[in-house]
């Protein structure tokens, strides 16, 4: 069992684990955006005028302190809007070195860029633990996505098949075989949400 002192000591590792990946994740961030900015030839000011015209406003001076060090901070509506006036999907200020190389995601965890982006994205889950709702959710919709790519190309295919009516009887077949896939996958998508929001479609206001 462990005494005071130590369990006061692994405190102190983790939390110093965190705030170093919270700065190296703000410091990764800020680079992008100022090498994104400079190659598009924009200043500061410029960059702060851009997203006063997309409706949130970033000043000059936070985005200066933010690329500087001074400002530790971001919110997700600012870098949002940041990626929108840099004209770059935001998921490439948070990964900047996408496709190559590795980040840490979160706290311990290190990833290809590329999986990082899927993750961000939604195209793939992270397992950090048990599955969950959540994780659920983004598996099945993944596989529903597969599945109606598959129903559209298959689909395509009928008017231009000349083939023998085994053939078309065949591809009747699959097109049915992956409709009653596509009937399950959708009853897990609809049981995960309800999991995960209850019967709403998604987070409610308190």
């Amino acid at each position: 069992m462990l005494s005071h002192t130590h369990k006061g000591m692994l405190v102190l590792c983790v939390m110093t684990q965190v705030q170093g990946w919270d700065q190296a994740t703000h410091t990764r961030i800020a680079t992008a955006i100022r090498n994104a900015r400079r190659r598009r030839e924009m200043s500061a000011q410029e960059l702060a005028d851009a997203t006063t015209r997309l409706g949130l406003p970033v000043s000059r001076s936070q985005i200066a302190n933010y690329e500087s060090g001074r400002k530790h901070s971001l919110d997700v509506a600012e870098l949002l809007i940041l990626a929108a006036a840099l004209e770059i999907p935001p998921a490439l200020l948070l990964f900047p070195t996408f496709p190559d190389g590795k980040v840490e995601l979160i706290p311990g965890r290190m990833v290809d860029t590329n999986r990082a982006v899927d993750w961000l994205s939604g195209a793939s889950t992270m397992e950090v633990g048990p599955s969950t709702a959540g994780t659920e959710l983004v598996d099945a919709v993944a596989a529903r996505a597969r599945l109606d790519k598959e129903l559209v190309q298959l689909r395509g295919m009928l008017p231009l098949i000349d083939a023998p009516p085994v053939v078309l009887k065949s591809t009747h077949r699959v097109i049915r075989d992956r409709e009653e896939r596509l009937a399950v996958t959708q009853a897990r998508i609809d049981a995960a949400k309800v999991a995960l929001w209850g019967d709403s479609d998604g987070p409610v206001d308190d």
